[in-house]
């Protein structure tokens, strides 16, 4: 079961709420893509250092910087806390046995987001 104090760890950084907000509208999605903004285009072929690259960024973080914090950071700490079940092989990820106590939390944040500072959803 998740208490409240966890419960607001795993909404307190912005890559994971995007991802939870993602699976409330659907049952699984596949990272990153799943939580890219529309419009953005992941670019695997660019060098990370080269001064021609025009490395996609989300947040002021590149997508490969975002892979390796959902990889290290992001996705263990959510599957952990069981608000998402992680399959590695196919990079998909779904709503886990505690899911529900979060959406709930999501949606009545979404209903009143005017409330809330903009960069917050």
């Amino acid at each position: 079961m998740v208490d409240t104090g966890s419960l607001f760890q795993l909404l307190a950084d912005d890559t994971r709420r995007r991802i939870l907000y993602a699976l409330c509208d659907n049952a699984s999605i596949r990272i990153p893509e799943g939580i890219l903004s529309r419009g953005q285009v992941q670019s695997r072929d660019t060098q990370p250092h080269s001064p021609h690259s025009s490395s996609t960024q989300i947040n002021g973080e590149s997508v490969q910087q975002l892979e390796m914090q959902l990889h290290h950071v992001h996705l263990p700490k959510l599957e952990d806390g069981g608000a998402i079940e992680w399959e590695r092989e196919t990079q998909t990820v779904s709503r886990g046995p505690q899911f529900d106590k979060l959406e709930a939390i999501l949606r009545l944040l979404f209903v009143n987001q005017d409330r809330l500072p903009d960069d917050f959803l």
